[in-house]
Parts: structure tokens; C-alpha cells; sequence
């Protein structure tokens, strides 16, 4: 079962004042509001990726596949373009991530489909596009030339959760044992978190309250469960798993993971009521975990749904009609 992509109005930011020996998060009101880029509007956001510049590539538009790169003050760095128009196969992409100043990898939701994007004479154009064997993608993330993807392999469950691959998607090294032996929904899909720092990757499932850390060469530092997390239900007919939502019941999902400091995690858990819906969460709480050990360091409230991260700014969505990107100046507090 694929997880969509689901949006969700932003909780309204609350003014938190920073206490001695707590980790939090202290962001600067009013935030940047962008909705439209070279006078085309963003439209329908699906996913936000920033380059080693600070600028920001965020992929949208009514298609889902136009791409618009812009720098802090909002002016185009690349001329509007769609996936399709430039021959890139993505059908509706599911991870991006910037490899260089100038190439962006760009994933497709099924897995089959991977492309590279570069700029030439100042304009978008396919580098590299290949197919694979993943499927489930859900998170990709780069650091010192190296990729990492969070993907499901073949059918078989041995084949690895994550995998470093080269430009062209050819699988480098293949690691970590599933969140779950069976072929459980809960554990498909989740989010993955490169550290240039250390060069460990951070992985977390999206329904199974667990955050992991591996080296570069694929061995399990730490693993650690995420704190009061209230797990979805499941319903077994035969070999096939589906949710099971009672109608007032809450459960919990891991919406997003960004370092927010060198050595600091944050893993943000939203708490829905019920289905899936596009109401705004009945909460969303922010963890931040020491990056070396997984420890839980502190739990912060009022921060909205993070779509990307920058060492100075977050990157959210308010998707009212017309859809903006809101983009806020933060400082992190640390003991």
C-alpha cells in the first residue's frame, strides 16, 4: 500500500521562549510567503529540495512535474520547466536531492524510474535516467558524492532497507533489516536524513515508532523508539495487511526528520483522529534526539510540519488555495 503524500493546513506557530539547558526551536514571525515564482503560481507543492547554495527547488505546479529553482529572495535561478517536456520518465516524483550545486537526483513514487537533472546553459536538462528494481520509495538523501536511497528492492525482504547508488542509480551497497518481516504497510514508507557531519544516515518508518542510525558502511550504531507514539491499527485478511481506523481512535505518523544542529535530530510525530484527512492534526510534536546516541533530548509543541531545512531556515506549507510556501528564520537552542 503507497502512503500518498497527504498535505495538512499548518498549526498556528505559538511564541516559545528559550529556558536554560532545553533544546528547542525559536522561529522568527512572519514568515516568508511564496506562492508564486516567475509569476507562475506553485500550485500543488509535492516536494521542496534544497541545493549546497541555500537556493530552493521546489517541484509542483497543477502537473505535479513543473520545476521551480529560486534563490532567497525569490528570484528564478533556472527558467521553469516540466519533467515531462524535458523527457525526464517521473511520473509523480516521490524524493529529490541535490548531488552538486547544480544536478538534482529526482526519484519516482513506484521506484522504476530515476533521473538526474543538470543545468546547461543555464537550463534543466536530463543528465542521467535509468530504471530500477525499487519500488516504495520514500526517502534520498546525499552527502560527500555519496546517495542513499529508502527504498524497497525486488521482492525479497533481505534485500536491504537502504541502499547507496551511484549517478546512474547502480547500487553501490545495500543495508539494514526492514522495520518489519512481513510486508507491513505500517512499515513501507518513512524518512531518511543524510548527516555530512559524522556521514551516518538516519532512517525512521512513518507508522512504526522507531528512529535508526548507520554508518556510511552500513552498521547499526543505534537504534532507539520514538516516545509516546500511538501505533495505527492493522487488520490480516489472508497475506494482505490494511489499517483498521476507529472512528474516534488516535494514532500516530512520522511526518518529518531534519538536523536542526550539527549533532542534533529532529523527528517531527503528528497526531491524527480517525481516517486520514486533510484537516489540520489534532497535534504535532517535534523530538530532538542526540544525533551520536538517539537519546531523547527534549519535546517541543507548536512547530508547523517540516518540508525541508536549512541550517538558518524551515520550509512549510500552508495549503490554502493558492497554495504558499512559507519559509521561516529559526534559531536552535542548545544547553
Amino acid at each position: 500500500m503507497h502512503m500518498k503524500h497527504r498535505t495538512c493546513a499548518i498549526l498556528p506557530l505559538v511564541a516559545i521562549v528559550a529556558t536554560a539547558g532545553a533544546q528547542q526551536i525559536d522561529v522568527q514571525n512572519p514568515p516568508a510567503a511564496i506562492s508564486t515564482v516567475g509569476g507562475r503560481p506553485l500550485g500543488t507543492l509535492s516536494l521542496v529540495a534544497l541545493d549546497p547554495n541555500g537556493r530552493t527547488l521546489v517541484i509542483g505546479g497543477p502537473s505535479r512535474q513543473e520545476l521551480f529553482f529560486f534563490d532567497a529572495a525569490g528570484k528564478t535561478v533556472v527558467p521553469t520547466a516540466i519533467l515531462s517536456d524535458l523527457g525526464a520518465p517521473i511520473g509523480l516524483p516521490a524524493a529529490a536531492v541535490f548531488d552538486g550545486a547544480e544536478s538534482v537526483v529526482i526519484v519516482d513514487a513506484q521506484g522504476p524510474r530515476w533521473t538526474r537533472l543538470a543545468t546547461v546553459s543555464g537550463r534543466w536538462a536530463v543528465d542521467t535516467a535509468a530504471s530500477t528494481d525499487f519500488s516504495r520509495v520514500s526517502g534520498l538523501c546525499a552527502m560527500k558524492g555519496r546517495r542513499y536511497l529508502f527504498a524497497k528492492r525486488g521482492k525479497s525482504a533481505d534485500a536491504g532497507l537502504l541502499h547507496e547508488v551511484d549517478e546512474a542509480a547502480t547500487i553501490i551497497r545495500s543495508f539494514g533489516k526492514p522495520f518489519s518481516e512481513t510486508d507491513n504497510p505500517a512499515t513501507a514508507y518513512g524518512h531518511l536524513l543524510c548527516l555530512p557531519r559524522s556521514g551516518n544516515v538516519v532512517v525512521t518508518s512513518r507508522l512504526y515508532p522507531e528512529i535508526r542510525s548507520y554508518a556510511s558502511n552500513g552498521r547499526l550504531l543505534w537504534s532507539t523508539p520514538v516516545s509516546s507514539f500511538r501505533p495505527v491499527g492493522f487488520e490480516t485478511n489472508g497475506r494482505r495487511i490494511t489499517f483498521a481506523y476507529a472512528p474516534d481512535s488516535l494514532w500516530d505518523e512520522t511526518v518529518a526528520l531534519f538536523a536542526p544542529a550539527p549533532d542534533v535530530i529532529a523527528v517531527q510525530v503528528a497526531r491524527q483522529r480517525g481516517r486520514p484527512t486533510s484537516h489540520p492534526y489534532v497535534e504535532v510534536r517535534t523530538l530532538f534526539l542526540s544525533a551520536k546516541t538517539g537519546a531523547t533530548l527534549r519535546s517541543q509543541q507548536g512547530l508547523p510540519v517540516i518540508l525541508a531545512a536549512s541550517p538558518t531556515r524551515l520550509y512549510t506549507l500552508n495549503d490554502k488555495n493558492p497554495a504558499e510556501l512559507h519559509v521561516y528564520s529559526y534559531t536552535y537552542h542548545d544547553p
